[in-house]
């Protein structure tokens, strides 16, 4: 997107005070209300985002609505004049159309396609999302939103200042905020951002890296529920890992640890998304844009869920 790794360019109406845009994004003629956090490398253009909300990676915000603890996951993008109801999930890669509005509590699946207005409490999927089921909810405590995670990020002087391994080579504006076991040989594209530490909370959290493995440029590995990638394995550009998710049983959104295992001699072709719990074998290909929740067996191929 052309937003320098090291910068971020705040052209706002207003941004509030305990709010955290990270390094890499790009705010313009937007509005940023309390607690609110916008991850590396995204873009948000004159919209209005409401307390408590999250933007991940590499999203792509332009004109949209975005009320209260609504999370925006990595990678996804919302049209001018879409509105995402309070307490909404929007999954990574999704797309939304602009003028569409997700209701409040919505959820709407990793890569889909939103063309027309989603019900509150609906879990829509498919590319278009015209595959609806009803959200059960299991419990009635509200979001509390992410002001304790937005504590802890205000207060760290180490975000994104993680080592890479000694004899890796990193290209420019790669950003690593993740504990690295291994790494022999790692090569790193640029642009592409490491996340994942083991906490008390997610003890298998961080990466596992074999011997001359690959990361192609803007790639997106979200490592806190754990990640581990074989020797030999390549993984292609504008690649999306994820090893957490949300019970959405829930109207707090708990966060839940789904690992991803990457075996030995993989390759993952650019534009795909991976969402744990996973695990890719020995040897298996993972196709171009590709969106893959399901295992993959030994010298196997994947299969898209779209």
């Amino acid at each position: 997107m052309g937003v320098d790794a090291n910068m971020t360019t705040l052209e706002t109406y207003s941004i509030a005070v305990n709010a955290v845009p990270e390094p890499g994004t790009c705010l313009s003629g937007s509005v940023l209300g309390n607690y609110t956090w916008v991850r590396a490398f995204s873009m948000v253009t004159n919209s209005r985002l409401g307390n408590n909300v999250f933007v991940g990676y590499r999203c792509l915000i332009d004109g949209a609505t975005i009320h209260n603890s609504a999370m925006i996951a990595s990678r996804s993008r919302i049209g001018a004049g879409a509105i995402i109801g309070e307490g909404a999930w929007v999954g990574a890669s999704a797309h939304i159309d602009s003028g569409v509005h997700v209701s409040e509590g919505a959820i709407i699946g990793a890569g889909a396609h939103v063309t027309a207005d989603i019900p509150a409490q609906t879990i829509a999927l498919g590319k278009p999302a015209t595959r609806h089921i009803p959200r059960i909810i299991n419990d009635s405590t509200a979001s509390l939103g992410i002001r304790k995670t937005i504590d802890t990020v205000s207060r760290r002087t180490d975000l994104y200042k993680a080592a890479w391994p000694p004899d890796a080579k990193i290209e420019a504006g790669a950003l690593n905020d993740a504990h690295i076991n291994g790494g022999a040989g790692l090569r790193v594209a640029a642009g592409s951002v490491l996340m994942g530490r083991p906490t008390a909370d997610t003890p298998h959290g961080g990466i596992r890296i074999g011997t001359d493995v690959t990361i192609g440029s803007e790639c997106i590995l979200e490592a806190s529920g754990g990640l581990d990638i074989g020797n030999y394995s390549t993984i292609g550009a504008e690649v999306t890992i994820l090893t957490s998710g949300h019970d959405y049983s829930a109207l707090s959104l708990p966060r839940i640890t789904t690992p991803v295992r990457i075996g030995t001699g993989v390759t993952i072709e650019s534009g795909a998304t991976l969402v744990g719990p996973l695990n890719i074998s020995d040897d298996a290909l993972v196709q171009a844009d590709h969106i893959v929740v399901h295992d993959v067996a030994p010298g196997d191929v994947s299969h898209s869920i779209i």
